[in-house]
């Protein structure tokens, strides 16, 4: 009976200590989108194909309406790290590691998910792990959506701590199955010893419960803390989302349709096209003249789509003196006049030619322009200064633009050189026409 009880109370604390080593930080029911692991319990000895989903917590209301981008990340000693991430003009996930992954973007928010699994467990599983969500709410505004950080810890078994535990019991038990009758006397005292033994076990049994409940009582105060410290990590993220938004505000091209030429440097950088290279924001195309003795090429930056435009870009050209292309099957932006300067190529087996939003495909190249002489080019004017670009000069002077270096640079096309016919009309940039020669007044700022 008393070996009984033993080996009860040993079971008692080999439970209770089993429970220690579970998976914290699952997401609550207070974020839209939640982070989950499976298995719960995770051991690199038995786990395989652990897996980590994102996806949205249905007991949430959330005023998100479409999801453009979903990413895994987990937390180093030098800040967060990719795991994976969807986007939506991508056809599959990018991924980090040895793992799969699958997911769904570009889609209302009960059907976005990211999900992500390794085939076997290690080291490098266990860490801390969140998940953010790039999405339009309802009025059509960009929002930063994380969920909560999940901790996964690994779950390790109590069988060391069982065999020390029961080692005493079991050499006892073996003791008395060892016995025999004329050793009654010696068991005797031998039982007295075991209830001495029994005596000290549950004296340390009320020790053991009552260093349990004060690690009960310190895990809930940590857990306190740790919610104190996720609802400061999510105000700092939300402070984080604001800051963009506004920087996105700060670092727009006006709105309209029209193009730059392009630096050596590439193409302007706009932060709210956050997927310009993806044909939304600026593609580059070709001013192609052919002139004698080889042909001239000359990139452009085209805005073609103006769907993500309409979203950011409310605010008009600022009033200056300046010039920019303008796209051939569009009108110029509020306050600009258009104009135009056509080439009269070589005669002879040098016809010109150029093919592209913002020239006409004739003998004769055609390039056409947008300018406005709306307010004085000493006057500072508002443009984005994230990266160098070109605009036309018109009047005599380079536009000054705030927070902008400025020099002046020529554009030269030779043309023919007997009975040339070029020609200008409308409102066109500043040219010098010496001879057969045009040459375009540029303004580069960096």
């Amino acid at each position: 009976m008393i070996l009984r009880q033993v080996a009860l109370i040993i079971a008692v604390l080999v439970i209770h200590s089993s429970f220690v080593f579970l998976v914290t930080g699952v997401s609550t029911p207070e974020t839209p989108f939640q982070l989950k692991v499976t298995p719960a319990l995770v051991n690199r000895y038995t786990a395989k194909n652990m897996t980590l989903r994102c996806d949205h917590n249905p007991g949430v209301q959330t005023e998100i309406s479409q999801v453009f981008r979903i990413r895994i990340l987990k937390k180093s000693t030098s800040g967060w790290s990719l795991v994976a991430e969807q986007r939506d003009n991508e056809n599959s996930p990018r991924v980090t590691g040895n793992l799969t992954a699958s997911a769904t973007v570009n889609s209302g928010v009960s059907g976005a998910f990211l999900q992500v699994s390794w085939l076997d467990v290690g080291e490098d599983n266990f860490g801390v792990y969140i998940c953010e969500v790039l999405a339009f709410d309802i009025s059509n505004r960009l929002a930063s959506v994380p969920s909560l950080e999940l901790d996964i810890h690994e779950f390790e078994f109590p069988t060391e701590y069982f065999e020390s535990l029961s080692k005493e019991t079991h050499d006892t038990v073996i003791a008395l199955k060892k016995t025999t009758d004329s050793e009654i006397p010696s068991l005797k005292k031998d039982i007295i010893g075991v209830h001495e033994l029994v005596d000290t076990i549950h004296q340390n049994q009320s020790s053991i419960l009552s260093q349990i409940d004060k690690f009960e009582t310190n895990q809930s105060s940590l857990k306190s803390s740790v919610k104190e410290l996720e609802t400061r990590v999510s105000s700092m993220q939300s402070s984080l989302t604001i800051c963009e938004t506004k920087l996105s505000s700060l670092t727009q091209w006006p709105e309209g349709f029209y193009a730059l030429l392009q630096p050596k440097t590439g193409c302007p950088v706009d932060l709210a096209f956050f997927r310009w290279h993806s044909q939304v924001s600026y593609n580059t195309h070709r001013i192609s003249i052919k002139f004698r003795p080889s042909q001239y090429f000359q990139l452009i930056c085209v805005l073609t789509s103006n769907l993500i435009h309409r979203q950011f870009h409310t605010d008009s050209w600022p009033n200056g003196s300046f010039c920019i292309n303008k796209i051939l099957s569009k009108p110029c932006p509020d306050g600009f006049s258009s104009g135009y300067v056509t080439f009269d190529t070589e005669d002879t087996d040098y016809s010109g030619y150029a093919i592209n939003n913002v020239a006409t495909s004739v003998s004769g190249p055609n390039l056409q322009f947008c300018c406005q002489k709306t307010g004085s080019a000493e006057s500072p004017i508002e443009l984005p200064t994230s990266s160098p670009f070109l605009l036309y000069r018109l009047g005599g002077d380079c536009q000054t633009v705030q927070g902008m270096n400025v020099t002046s640079q020529v554009l030269q096309f030779n043309t023919e050189d007997y009975s040339n016919g070029d020609s200008v009309g409308g409102t066109y940039p500043d040219i010098d026409r010496p001879g057969s020669v045009i040459k375009f007044n540029l303004c580069y700022y960096y």
